[in-house]
């Protein structure tokens, strides 16, 4: 809403009569979609992924600067586990009371609770896969999220990886490769299904 006010491509509509008819109706639209919002889950899940997020965006960066096997390196990933270990029962908790909720509910926060998923144990990962797949089909989650969990599910069971999403760090040559794939003859396929770009665009 902010941006369509500020924006200046619109400025020749301004002094449109209907300008103020229009934005009116944004305005009201915007109020009714938001009144069904429950504001004191988003509040919690603007938490959890600040949380999430934090320590995450940066390692990369320390692992560039460290190197991968550096004290710096574990002390990041130790902070990493810490806030994990916080931010699973809020989220599972919440899945238990609520189920998956949609956008309806929590605006774009579906993907908060995928990554905290992705995030955690094997068993908890198995255990709420089926409720992120029905979320998908009510476009209350992503698709191609979907597909990482599968991804680490299957590796997890002993399985090869479906959509090629998981990547392995070989110590020896210090490069990443794709872990064990099923039929990657026609995994672009499966990823185009899945909303992912290519797996040659992803490696890269």
């Amino acid at each position: 809403m902010n941006k369509v006010l500020s924006d200046s491509t619109f400025k020749n509509l301004r002094s449109d009569p209907r300008w103020d008819r229009a934005i009116g109706s944004i305005k009201s639209n915007k109020e009714i979609k938001e009144a069904k919002y429950n504001w004191h889950l988003i509040a919690i899940l603007d938490t959890v992924l600040a949380n999430d997020q934090q320590y995450r965006l940066t390692v990369n960066d320390t692992i560039n600067k460290y190197g991968m096997n550096s004290r710096q390196v574990d002390e990041m990933n130790r902070l990493i586990l810490i806030e994990d270990s916080i931010n699973l029962p809020i989220v599972t908790g919440l899945l238990n009371d609520f189920g998956w909720p949609g956008s309806e509910i929590i605006a774009q926060h579906g993907n908060t609770i995928f990554l905290v998923l992705q995030h955690s144990d094997l068993a908890t990962q198995q255990k709420y896969l089926p409720l992120m797949r029905d979320a998908v089909k009510r476009d209350a989650a992503e698709n191609s999220s979907l597909a990482l969990l599968e991804d680490r599910v299957a590796l997890g069971q002993g399985r090869c990886q479906i959509y090629g999403s998981q990547i392995g760090f070989d110590e020896n040559t210090n490069s990443y490769y794709v872990l064990p794939l099923t039929d990657p003859d026609h995994v672009d396929e499966r990823r185009k299904e899945a909303g992912l770009g290519t797996l040659g665009e992803y490696v890269a």
